[in-house]
């Protein structure tokens, strides 16, 4: 009889490895593709980014501290290798137009009047925003899969150091704290609270963590008291929009409840030791009223007198970034010709019929795509309110909030994704179920 070729004297015959089990796909413990020392050196450089972000050491429009962060992250952003992003890279370089030719019309101006240097200035700073948003985008994406700890925690020292830090402005009944201009802490304010809200509903995909409660609550709390201190009506209106979806978003309750113990608190003591402090806030910006002269001659000189300058071709291709100075040489005007307190309205005066459309374009896909988080169209309705009659275009954290949420639509829509090839709880190994609608939603986009 034949020796079977299974006795003991045989080596045993090891079976293909099945391909088909998707398990086989998701080891128990991949290596990490990245070296957490490079993970932490992202985090801790996060941290400082955002810590420094309120902190004006220079005049408004210029570098500042936080700017030499900034740009080591750009350069690494720029430098790393972080995979095929094709969907982030859409919606990053859907705005590469509009840079494109806001640099184009800079340039030209330039050519003529090789004197007119805030041009090329203006050039610098919208290569900045874009590069900021192109980085940033990809470095939040890679952090936040794993902690939203940095994020947290440099929002809440910058929160401190605004505080500790005394800006230029000199300071009477509206306070600007480390900023130069109370509205630029107003901006802040808006913003902060624009981030707490994204940070609230992206921990919805993530177990509860008593950091991120505190967290949560003091940046709650230090907008809020921002506005306050700012008395800027354009942020505190944003502010009641973003309220109402705290009030009805917040899925731990401890949050809120926390939130106004504390500014019950707060309240309190602050008229026990200082009983006119909430009397001076109402009164900070006292009220106007005008006859119709007078509202007619305010509006002249908000909005209309702005684009007297214009003429012609200009209202299609704009007189560029840096018009300012010119104009007012041109007119004679000390003052009265600047920028325009409206970011659509100054970037139609900068750029033209042309720049405000692809920038509009731009902005409008932005919030298209990140309407699937709860909570982004709430941020983007306050933020676009204020910028109604402010131009917070130039400003960091607007680039880093628009990031922010990019990243965070991205990571989520990737592990929707993931999960959605995966066996469901009910089988072994499996994960949860995911929520159609939300894949719907994400496919669309």
């Amino acid at each position: 009889m034949a020796e079977d070729s299974r006795s003991l004297g045989s080596p045993a015959l090891v079976p293909e490895p099945d391909t088909s089990d998707w398990r086989s796909w998701y080891p128990e413990k991949a290596p990490p593709s990245r070296s957490a020392s490079g993970q932490l050196f992202l985090g801790l450089m996060l941290i400082i980014v955002f810590a420094l972000v309120p902190i004006y050491i220079f005049p408004s429009g210029r570098p500042q501290l936080a700017d030499v962060f900034i740009l080591i992250l750009m350069l690494y952003g720029l430098a790393g290798n972080h995979g095929k992003e094709p969907f982030l890279m859409d919606k990053v370089f859907s705005l590469f137009p509009f840079i494109a030719w806001a640099v184009l019309i800079n340039f030209a101006y330039f050519l003529m009047d090789p004197g007119d240097m805030p041009v090329i200035w203006k050039i610098a700073e919208l290569s900045y925003s874009f590069l900021l948003l192109y980085s940033f985008t990809l470095i939040f994406k890679r952090v936040i899969r794993t902690s939203l700890a940095y994020i947290y925690l440099g929002i809440v020292l910058s929160i401190f150091l605004a505080f500790l830090i005394k800006g230029s402005y000199e300071e009477t009944v509206r306070f600007a704290l480390s900023f130069n201009n109370p509205n630029q802490l107003g901006y802040f304010s808006l913003l902060l609270l624009g981030f707490g809200v994204l940070l609230i509903q992206f921990q919805k995909t993530r177990k509860e963590n008593i950091f991120y409660l505190i967290g949560d609550i003091i940046i709650i709390i230090g907008g809020h008291l921002f506005a306050l201190l700012a008395s800027s009506r354009g942020a505190i209106m944003g502010i009641v929009i973003m309220d109402i979806w705290l009030a009805t978003h917040i899925r731990n309750k401890k949050v809120l409840f926390n939130v106004i113990f504390v500014a019950i608190v707060a309240v309190s003591v602050n008229i026990f030791l200082a009983p006119d402090f909430i009397e001076k806030r109402l009164y900070a910006r006292p009220g106007k009223t005008y006859d119709m002269p007078e509202a007619a001659d305010e509006t002249q000189k908000r909005i209309l007198h702005q684009f007297s300058i214009m003429s012609g071709v200009q209202y299609i291709i704009g007189r560029g970034g840096g018009s300012y100075s010119r104009d007012m040489d041109a007119f004679n005007m000390v003052k009265g010709i600047g920028e325009v307190h409206n970011i659509f309205g100054d970037i139609f005066r900068c750029y033209g019929l042309i720049g405000l459309t692809m920038f509009s374009y731009w902005i409008f896909k932005i919030i298209w795509t990140t309407r699937v988080l709860s909570g982004t169209i709430w941020i983007w309705t306050a933020v676009l309110l204020y910028n109604m009659s402010h131009n917070g275009v130039r400003f960091r954290a607007f680039w880093l909030l628009i990031a922010l949420m990019l990243a965070m639509v991205a990571a989520i829509r990737d592990e929707q994704k993931d999960e959605a090839g995966r066996p469901s709880a009910s089988q072994p190994g499996g994960l949860e179920p995911v929520d159609p609608t939300f894949v719907r939603q994400l496919n669309i986009i």
